[in-house]
């Protein structure tokens, strides 16, 4: 009875992976565009084009030839928080190590349903250990993307950050949540789709201190609008700008099912197809 159990859960997270496959066949952008309308943390907090250049210039025969020069803050848009941004001895940008930052697994914790645009809403521990209950354990490198069902707010900065007249309101994650996830060294980074992974009251930051301590990165503003993304059964891939001295930096982060370059999703689906088997013939037998 117990291995009929194991059977029926394994069967289930078999076939999360194989509608991945079905449903999830192309790479998914999960970044936004930066541009002149990029929703900053402080109004004057913005990207900016300083020198524009555009025209029929080079010579002898005037070829075309266009160039920007533009400014910006390093945590602005979709952007990465490298750990030295709360950790004085954390990793800047440029040290972040290669393997945690391509093809780790991504881990979709969808709370949108429960948040109900709700901006006091916190993620908390249990919507985690739910999360793996229902899903499995976290054991290859991965990064947890929070879906608080706030990125369709993001072009509209008042209804983003939630203003009112003493402090920004948007959802974020719990402090014993936070503490939870640096308990798993598989999990190399955390994603959300606010503008922080703080609650937008916080003014002390206690989540951003907890991960970037145990050298967890963060990505924030994370396009997760309009996307299908299953519980987990694809891959990310993080590419910040390689800033030497990077407190932060703007990313682009892209998910992608297995099978894209890689055999990681057939070796499951012919596990699941055995585990499926196996599960059939232990019903046979029950019956």
């Amino acid at each position: 009875m117990i291995f009929l159990v194991l059977t029926i859960t394994a069967v289930v997270s078999a076939e999360t992976i194989i509608a991945t496959k079905s449903n999830f066949t192309k790479p998914i952008d999960l970044s936004y565009n930066l541009d002149e309308d990029t929703p900053g943390w402080f109004p004057d907090n913005h990207y900016a084009r300083i020198k524009i250049i555009a025209g029929n210039s080079i010579p002898p025969d005037n070829a075309w030839y266009a160039e920007n020069t533009f400014e910006a803050p390093e945590h602005i848009g979709t952007h990465l928080d490298a750990p030295y941004h709360f950790n004085k001895k954390g990793r800047k940008v440029a040290d972040i190590p290669l393997e945690t930052l391509f093809h780790v697994e991504g881990i979709h914790v969808d709370v949108t349903n429960e948040v109900h645009g709700e901006p006091k809403f916190v993620l908390d521990e249990h919507h985690l250990r739910r999360w793996t209950e229902t899903y499995g354990k976290i054991e290859s490198k991965s990064v947890l993307l929070i879906n608080f069902g706030w990125a369709n707010r993001y072009w509209n900065r008042s209804a983003y950050m939630g203003y009112n007249e003493n402090s920004r309101n948007f959802p974020g994650i719990s402090i014993p949540a936070a503490r939870w996830i640096v308990e798993n060294p598989n999990i190399v980074g955390v994603g959300v789709d606010t503008p922080s992974v703080d609650v937008g009251h916080s003014n002390t930051f206690d989540v951003h201190r907890i991960l970037t301590g145990a050298n967890v990165y963060l990505l924030e503003n994370v396009a997760l609008n309009n996307t299908y993304l299953p519980a987990r059964g694809f891959q990310l891939v993080v590419m910040p700008m390689k800033l030497t001295h990077g407190t932060g930096a703007p990313t682009r982060i892209i998910a992608s099912p297995y099978c894209i370059g890689g055999a990681g999703l057939a070796k499951v689906s012919k596990f699941a197809i055995f585990v499926m088997f196996v599960a059939s013939l232990l019903k046979a037998h029950v019956r």
